[in-house]
């Protein structure tokens, strides 16, 4: 469960990554059309926007990599809690049911 929501949120970044290249592409090339910006300043522009998303990409990893880590350490926690409870519990149950022993009868001596 674990391994498919890391999965998921790293193909997640990718998807968003690619998403944002292209708008940026495309809103780039469409001040260049328009004549707002010269051809040389889009490319400059594209270039430093598109190494902003890298780092916002690489930051928003790191955070999703430590909330992982945090949340994996408390179940982790959790689960030798509950480990540590069930042995406990065991044990009071093994003192509870010992085998009970069989009451041999004696027999009645005959005289």
């Amino acid at each position: 469960m674990m391994k498919e929501f890391i999965k998921k949120g790293f193909l997640i970044g990718i998807g968003m990554g690619e998403l944002a290249k292209e708008k940026v592409e495309k809103t780039i090339n469409e001040l260049v059309r328009k004549g707002k910006i010269s051809k040389g300043e889009g490319k400059k522009l594209a270039k430093k926007m598109l190494a902003e998303q890298k780092r916002f990409n690489q930051e928003l990893k790191r955070e999703i990599k430590k909330s992982i880590e945090k949340i994996w350490g408390v179940a982790k926690q959790e689960i030798k809690r509950i480990n540590e409870r069930v042995k406990k519990f065991e044990a009071q149950q093994k003192k509870k049911i010992k085998p009970k022993k069989k009451i041999k009868k004696k027999k009645k001596s005959s005289t």
